[in-house]
């Protein structure tokens, strides 16, 4: 602990200015960080003594009189630095991802307000590769996770790895054909399967959110992958949708971010909502962290928890913003017409605070296992931590 101590008189029109002043300006010159805490008196002498405790700075002001207003100015944070990792199909479920790069994108403004530097934000082409940036320690925290991908991650790591956010209610998946298919309904779909004929889906990549939901679309038709449904990793999104419309794939999963889009330039076309299967006590997409991590930098987490509202935050209240970075060209945004930005906009729920809906992790869970990708995963309660909520 080190002291600065001054007397001096001051006049009741300058004790508030000279106080704080004072006050920051010996922190500064202390390299004190954290919060300033000044008091000012009406009038009279007084003896002013400056004391730093870790990154408290506190004026105590002895005085003759009783008038005391106290006054406080808040610091600046040092700030913690996290590297980010997230997917493609994570940016486009959950589009805010787009005002936290361009935005808030972890500069100075970011550092300034909430103590977090984004040291890297990097994008993979799928679930599957980010947990492997996660697991191999080229990331600290991954986000636009499948929550059925992270619960298998969970049951497959035996709880190295840990849900510890939550971001948006309801499901936002649609299934396109292209737009002279002969199937125009999921009835179509399930006559074809009926009739023993193998229907070709495209997808990303394994272990991606496609993928998981050419599993989904198995169980809805009744069939399996490899007997009623060939799934085909394309790769990219617009590969998917040149072999689709190419007449390599019949129909194939992916967000309404873009199909929305798809379909209103005639290259594709919307025949089912997987929330008409799923309803709507889901979880889409959630944060990831390694337990490790999560108890080494707690404070470190909960700042990318404040960074992450903060850009949910912006979406909510900025609608033109939001919808001019939807429809800026890739990769600044998502190359959506100002319709499908202006649909997106007002279909998407977000979880501003994170936390799970139980319900929706047992629907998660039941599915996971019904379509495979769950085997023996661990109560849904310890798939999460709502720690840094």
């Amino acid at each position: 602990m080190s002291e600065y101590n001054s007397s001096f008189i001051v006049s009741r029109r300058r004790a508030l200015a000279r106080i704080v002043g004072g006050v920051i300006g010996a922190a500064i010159a202390a390299g004190v960080g954290g919060y300033f805490v000044g008091s000012s008196i009406g009038r009279g002498e007084k003896t002013v003594t400056l004391t730093q405790r870790g990154s408290e700075v506190t004026r105590t002001v002895f005085s003759t009189v009783r008038e005391v207003v106290t006054t406080t100015v808040r610091a600046e944070p040092v700030p913690l630095s996290v590297r980010i990792t997230t997917t493609q199909g994570g940016i486009g479920l959950a589009p805010y991802h787009l005002i936290i790069q361009r935005y808030l994108d972890g500069g100075q403004e970011m550092a300034k307000k909430l103590g977090l530097r984004v040291d890297a934000f990097n994008v993979v082409r799928g679930t599957g590769e980010a947990m492997k940036e996660l697991l191999e320690g080229r990331a600290d925290v991954i986000t636009g996770v499948n929550v059925i991908e992270a619960a298998r991650q969970v049951e497959e790591t035996k709880g190295e790895v840990k849900i510890f956010y939550f971001c948006e209610y309801g499901n936002y998946v649609s299934l396109v054909v292209a737009p002279n298919s002969q199937y125009k309904s999921i009835e179509d779909l399930r006559r074809v399967v009926r009739e023993g004929k193998r229907l070709k889906v495209g997808f990303s990549r394994p272990g991606s959110l496609t993928h998981a939901y050419v599993y989904i679309l198995s169980t809805i038709l009744g069939t399996e992958i490899g007997k009623g449904i060939e799934a085909v990793s394309l790769g990219e999104f617009d590969a998917i949708v040149a072999a689709l419309n190419r007449g390599e794939i019949d129909c194939f999963p992916w967000s309404v971010s873009r199909t929305f889009s798809l379909e209103e330039t005639g290259k594709g076309k919307i025949i089912y909502y997987f929330n008409e299967f799923l309803g709507t006590k889901w979880h889409d997409l959630c944060h990831v962290s390694t337990t490790s991590y999560l108890q080494k930098n707690k404070e470190t987490v909960r700042r990318f928890v404040s960074y992450w509202r903060e850009a949910v935050r912006a979406w909510m209240l900025n609608p033109e913003l939001s919808i001019s970075l939807m429809k800026a060209d890739p990769p600044k945004g998502l190359g959506l017409t100002d319709s499908a930005a202006k649909r997106w906009y007002n279909t998407l729920v977000p979880n501003p605070l994170g936390a799970p809906n139980t319900d929706a992790l047992k629907e998660i869970e039941k599915y996971g296992k019904l379509i495979g990708l769950l085997k023996n995963p661990p109560p849904v309660e310890q798939w999460y931590t709502t720690e840094y909520l």
